[in-house]
């Protein structure tokens, strides 16, 4: 299984996401570039991601644990998701950014998803691909 460093996930994203819609990208770009995303990997932290909006501000933050793996970045995918779902809203009252919970997994599913495509179309061995497709199909389940 392929490992990546934070830099190399954050180019594989926005290099996909750009594949399929620029603006995505563009908000993945500057979320990296303006240091949006705590991915530390330190002792005691909780694995797994959280995005948290701030409409005041029209920023996200994304916290989480970034080991390497083409799990995390089908997290960080997912949670740059959300950051994007809340940018495209963002200058919509405030009233009218509330919505359900199926809506709010809609764009970060769609994000993990490309991501989680390249990386089965990268995959070097058969092996890695099954893993990969095996994550594809466990992750949006969870």
């Amino acid at each position: 299984e392929h490992h990546f460093t934070f830099d190399e996930a954050a180019a594989f994203m926005i290099q996909h996401y750009g594949e399929f819609s620029p603006k995505m990208a563009a908000l993945a770009q500057h979320a990296f570039e303006h240091r949006w995303i705590e991915a530390e990997d330190r002792a005691g932290k909780a694995p797994g991601g959280w995005m948290e909006s701030a409409p005041e501000t029209h920023e996200s933050r994304i916290f989480m644990t970034f080991t390497g793996s083409p799990n995390d970045v089908s997290t960080l995918a997912h949670e740059l998701g959300h950051a994007f779902h809340s940018s495209v809203m963002a200058d919509l009252p405030n009233l009218r950014q509330d919505y359900a919970m199926n809506v709010a997994e809609t764009a970060s599913t769609f994000g993990e998803l490309i991501v989680a495509d390249a990386n089965v179309q990268a995959a070097k061995t058969n092996a890695e691909k099954i893993t990969l497709l095996n994550a594809k199909l466990d992750n949006p389940l969870a």
